[in-house]
């Protein structure tokens, strides 16, 4: 019979240091958890911040780009306006020549 008992003496002190352990590693895995929630919610945050940062170039350089487009446009036109304003100009001075020959051609007749 005493065998008996230590066997399940044994048995019992097998039991509890297996669940010892066990017990011990709860804390842990629950700190793992937050410390893993710690870590999900600073990432969320890290992109959000990029993803805000990039939406802010992403506007300044559209902006900017916009502003170029526009001045090249708008020297464009002015280039076109001048070409045409010489244009114009040398036309007005041939026909100036051209009323200045028909003048002088109607003094001497």
């Amino acid at each position: 019979m005493a065998k008996k008992a230590k066997a399940k003496a044994k048995k019992k002190t097998t039991a509890l240091s297996v669940r010892s352990p066990i017990q011990g590693v709860a804390p842990l895995i629950s700190r793992l958890r937050r410390e893993a929630q710690a870590v999900v919610t600073k990432n969320r945050l890290e992109v959000q911040k990029n993803l805000e940062r990039l939406q802010k170039q992403i506007q300044t350089t559209a902006e900017r780009t916009i502003r170029d487009l526009e001045e090249r446009l708008l020297k464009r036109i002015n280039a076109a306006t001048d070409s045409e304003v010489k244009r114009l100009e040398q036309r007005v001075a041939r026909l100036e020549e051209l009323i200045g020959e028909g003048e002088g051609a109607a003094d001497q007749a």
